[in-house]
């Protein structure tokens, strides 16, 4: 059964990471002004996009469009926008191991690319990202073309120590001059300078608009499905009119049982992770036998189970909104079933001589979630321990659920 769940797992997140994770909700807007709503990929991380793949819908194949071939376009969850612009980027190194000597002038290189907006007013703050993963800041005021925010860092001859220059402060100066901003500890960072932006368009009475980032959200949901389960148990043991044998190892299986759960979630403010507690029941009747020296014997053992899992789950990013979650479970049961029979003499047909109490399990799940939705398919392990005995029951559980109060994109 392990090996049936983990080439399940590896088949679904292939099959996700490789095709749809990255189409987000969006829309792009033509450079003949035309907007076409969509999917497009989203490069979370890296070099900014130079090309962008659109898609009208998932299963359709993708459009590219190039700088040129756009005005801008817009995530919608992730509440981005991005804007094509020709401009002139510094492309001198800010890495410690490739920084020029005694040489304080930018590297310009005019290139037309894909600036992501952070804050819009008076002063607009866009952000970049070249092929060396250097993070570049652009400004632009109304009625003026767009122009980089420079820091420089180089390496002083004689000493190869690094030197700085915030040449961005006396920039900012000479343009926000009304409105009283220390610019002298300004931080080279997207959240330093959207603070001095904001600002300075508040000053002037424009309304401006921020980048906004994603608060975590609590979501409900409730998931109900068949579990199949399989065990191995040692140590039974039986007591027939002063005959006693023990098992030590019996093979178990289950029939189709139910399970029910019912969970709620903390998302991150990215809205890849959440984290969330989950109570399940599930309703499982086993049945095995095995071989003594003396004897054959059947026996079926039968309980609910009741469990809090703890699960951390990472979401990928689609509108199919697959996942993979994991994580520990604590349980107590209550045995409905306690049954032992031989077929041989001594004769004994009654209940097991052992109480089991619940240990530690884990479980790992992977699925898929469409319109609040849910499709999932889950391993679980929730070993049994008795007086000398123990019980190893697996399951193998698909689900089916809905999130009943839904998270906020």
């Amino acid at each position: 059964m392990k090996i049936i769940f983990t080439t399940l797992v590896v088949s679904f997140s292939f099959f996700f990471t490789s095709y749809c994770q990255s189409f987000v909700r969006g829309y792009v807007i033509t450079i003949k002004g035309d907007t076409i709503s969509g999917f497009i990929k989203n490069k979370e991380s890296g070099p900014s996009q130079t090309l962008v793949y659109f898609k009208r819908e998932q299963s359709s194949e993708s459009i590219i469009y190039k700088t040129n071939d756009l005005k801008r376009y817009y995530l919608t969850q992730e509440n981005e926008y991005y804007v094509s612009a020709s401009v002139d980027v510094d492309m001198k190194s800010v890495e410690t191991t490739q920084l020029e000597v005694d040489d304080p002038n930018p590297k310009f290189i005019k290139e037309t690319v894909f600036l992501k907006l952070i804050t819009k007013g008076k002063a607009t703050l866009y952000s970049f990202y070249d092929t060396n993963n250097k993070e570049h800041f652009f400004i632009e005021l109304e009625g003026q073309g767009i122009e980089e925010l420079q820091r420089i860092i180089y390496l002083r001859n004689r000493s190869y120590s690094s030197i700085t220059k915030d040449i961005y402060k006396q920039q900012l100066s000479n343009v926000m001059t009304d409105c009283g901003i220390n610019f002298k500890n300004i931080y080279f960072s997207t959240t330093g300078l959207k603070k001095v932006f904001t600002k300075y368009n508040e000053c002037n009475g424009i309304s401006t608009y921020v980048e906004k980032k994603n608060k975590g959200s609590i979501s409900l949901y409730a998931l109900a499905g068949i579990a199949l389960g399989s065990g191995n148990y040692g140590g039974l043991s039986y007591d027939a009119n002063g005959y006693s044998g023990t098992v030590q190892d019996a093979k178990f299986s289950s029939s189709t049982d139910p399970t029910f759960a019912i969970g709620i979630e903390t998302y991150s403010k990215n809205r890849t992770m959440s984290f969330g507690t989950e109570i399940n029941w599930k309703s499982h009747t086993f049945k095995g036998s095995s071989f003594t020296n003396t004897n054959t014997v059947l026996a079926e053992i039968g309980y609910n189970l009741y469990k809090l899992n703890l699960i951390v789950t990472y979401h990928f990013n689609s509108s199919l909104k697959p996942f993979l979650r994991f994580g520990p479970g604590f349980s107590i049961i209550s045995q409905t079933k306690n049954q032992l029979t031989t077929t041989q003499y001594p004769p004994y047909n009654g209940p097991i001589n052992k109480q089991f109490n619940s240990l530690l399990g884990v479980m790992a799940a992977t699925g898929i979630e469409y319109n609040n939705v849910i499709l999932e398919i889950r391993y679980e392990y929730n070993p049994l321990t008795a007086e000398r005995a123990n019980f190893y029951p697996s399951d193998l559980i698909f689900q089916i659920g809905y999130r009943i109060i839904k998270r906020k994109e």
